[in-house]
């Protein structure tokens, strides 16, 4: 900090020709951010959010299964976009790249090509980082656009199926059988006390 401040100031007082010339360079880099982040917002707003004909063929291969589908993607893109965010500040090219995996597979499978394609970039980026074995870099944009994307994905999702997607619905339990019934055990069969015989002879006296 004072080494910092020594910059700016020395005995004979405040260096305001330095202040001056870091002041007009903080503006310049600034104005150079807001553009660039135009430009990158630009090429990401010319692809559509979903495309149509690869949702209809999403929903010709599903079937009716696709609501629940597009809940579960609402739970696993989620979380795969806090990993994202969490890798990025952590600073770990290596946990960004499943991530950003996961989510490019499950938005294209879903027809949503722009958050695909965001995801994609992110995936390529920290691959490049990963094998030159240095820090996640040039993607801070990309990262900083997902939530957005994502939400507005999911409502233009949602809008397209007439069934309402809130979340992936929970699987209906398998009832239990019901119980064997009971069989009392069968008595055993009485035999008949078989009769004495007649005794036949002389009498007796």
């Amino acid at each position: 900090m004072r080494g910092q401040t020594s910059f700016f100031v020395s005995k004979s007082g405040v260096n305001w020709g330095r202040v001056k010339s870091v002041f007009i360079l903080s503006v310049h880099n600034a104005a150079r951010f807001r553009q660039s982040w135009a430009l990158i917002m630009s090429h990401y707003y010319t692809i559509p959010l979903v495309e149509p004909a690869e949702l209809a063929e999403a929903r010709r291969v599903i079937g009716a299964g696709l609501p629940r589908i597009i809940g579960y993607f609402r739970e696993d893109g989620a979380k795969a976009i806090r990993a994202i965010e969490e890798a990025l500040q952590a600073r770990s090219s290596r946990d960004l790249v499943l991530p950003a995996h996961t989510l490019k597979g499950d938005a294209r499978q879903l027809g949503a090509v722009r958050l695909g394609e965001i995801a994609e970039t992110i995936e390529k980026a920290a691959r490049n980082c990963l094998e030159r074995q240095v820090e996640p870099e040039g993607i801070g944009s990309e990262v900083a656009m997902l939530r957005g994307c994502f939400a507005e994905t999911m409502a233009e999702l949602c809008a397209s199926e007439p069934a309402s997607v809130t979340s992936a619905p929970p699987l209906t339990p398998t009832p239990a059988p019901a119980p064997a019934p009971i069989i009392a055990p069968r008595a055993a069969p009485l035999r008949p006390t078989p009769l004495r015989p007649a005794v036949f002879g002389r009498k007796s006296g």
